[in-house]
């Protein structure tokens, strides 16, 4: 599974860092061999930032706790 975080400007200047930064350290702790994180330019929802990409699925407005709930819950 491919999980694409936004790197855009509005996306990056609302931390995104932050939230691959997590993804990855849970990615380690969970010993998740099936997830991949990459960061991408962007995915033109800047309003809505930061954003993530699961599934085909632009999820809206996420944060590090959110974003690792989420893969969490689609991961199994």
């Amino acid at each position: 599974m491919e999980v694409q975080v936004c790197n855009g400007k509005s996306c990056a200047g609302k931390y995104s860092k932050y939230i691959t930064a997590r993804l990855e350290n849970d990615i380690k702790f969970y010993k998740s061999k099936n997830v991949k994180v990459c960061e991408v330019a962007c995915m033109w929802q800047c309003k809505k930032a930061p954003n993530i990409r699961l599934k085909n699925t632009v999820h809206n407005w996420m944060n590090p706790a959110k974003a690792s709930d989420l893969i969490q819950k689609n991961s199994k």
